[in-house]
């Protein structure tokens, strides 16, 4: 699920029964949660301007592919330098708490959750068109290809328009308040639309077309390619040719690095979409105790996207580390001479 999903559902619940959300935390368990925040800020920071720097730094590394990793990167950074401050404020100075006031306050309360929130939408995008690219590169080969490199920067661009737009209300839901003396922001349909309905209605909307439409293209794309992989493996079983050989093993190389991605968003998401579901369509009257705990560890799995995709990109491409190593030597070239990679090395991710 986005992360617009769940503030809707986590910030607008019902808080009647056991008033989630509310209840102080001891300083230690408060120390705990900024820490592992803290973690995975600095790994996500690091981590993903890393991974940008690499393939600026690097021209055989400019293939369509990683153009789109580092815009998922770019996008990951967003949940650094938004979303994870927030929920740390939130940990010290109480739920929907606001450290600042005035027009400020109200100008960064709707900018700090549109730019956080439009993260997962670029993302998923982002994964939607490398497999398409994929698709067309091992189904279809000699045909050219969906994405290319003149089409590059207009797709790049198209996807933070739509994921911008997807999140454009925002600017209408996001309203800063001071109660009692303290900085609140918090998200409301009120009064121009029934509140609950509105959010249902949201959470339907996201769920249909950032998640569930997206992962569909991407099972149908997939089934195709592991197809026509095995179809490649077993003409080429007995085939002489290396060359080809090698391209139907960088294929498969790169199809499992990626499909390593999709299944990290997957594992990630899930958490909080579930518990999007049950506080919208299930616990909307009488929210169980506890809650505050159990959602704080599904955005804490959410927000784990950001740091731990570089940490595949890393884990599963030998360039990639080879760039972060070049990366602290000054003076050193980041990677082979023109005419030092073969074939197969250029098309990696």
């Amino acid at each position: 699920m986005t992360g617009s999903i769940a503030n809707l559902t986590l910030l607008n619940s019902t808080e009647e029964e056991c008033i989630p959300f509310t209840q102080e935390d001891p300083i230690s368990t408060k120390a705990i949660k900024a820490t592992c925040y803290t973690v995975l800020m600095l790994l996500s920071l690091l981590g993903n301007a890393a991974i940008i720097a690499i393939i600026a730094k690097n021209r055989h590394m400019r293939t369509t592919t990683n153009y789109l990793i580092a815009n998922m990167a770019v996008s990951d950074l967003l949940i650094s330098a938004f979303a994870v401050p927030r929920e740390m404020t939130e940990i010290f100075i109480g739920f929907r708490g606001w450290l600042i006031d005035g027009l400020a306050g109200a100008v960064l309360c709707k900018v700090v959750y549109f730019f956080q929130d439009i993260s997962t939408a670029v993302s998923i995008q982002s994964i939607v068109v490398i497999t398409l690219d994929r698709y067309t590169g091992v189904v279809q080969p000699f045909r050219e290809p969906i994405v290319t490199p003149k089409r590059r920067k207009f797709v790049i661009a198209l996807i933070w328009l739509i994921s911008m737009g997807l999140h454009g209300i925002y600017f209408y839901m996001a309203r800063h308040q001071r109660v009692n003396g303290i900085n609140i922001c918090f998200f409301s349909f009120e009064p121009a639309f029934d509140h609950l309905s509105a959010s249902r209605i949201q959470f339907t909307i996201f769920s249909v077309f950032l998640i569930a439409i997206p992962l569909t293209i991407i099972t149908v794309l997939y089934s195709l390619i592991f197809r026509a992989l095995r179809r490649e493996k077993s003409f080429w079983r007995n085939s002489s040719s290396s060359l080809m050989k090698i391209r139907q093993k960088e294929n498969t190389k790169i199809i499992r690095k990626i499909l390593a991605i999709v299944f990290l968003f997957v594992i990630c998401i899930l958490p909080i979409d579930i518990l999007g579901f049950l506080f919208l369509f299930v616990w909307y009257k009488k929210i169980p105790c506890g809650m505050d705990q159990l959602s704080f560890a599904a955005k804490f799995i959410f927000y784990a996207n950001a740091s731990l995709n570089p940490c595949v990109y890393l884990f599963l491409n030998d360039r990639y580390r080879q760039g972060l190593r070049n990366l602290f030597r000054k003076g050193n070239e980041c990677f082979p001479r023109e005419g030092e990679a073969n074939d197969s090395e250029l098309k990696t991710l």
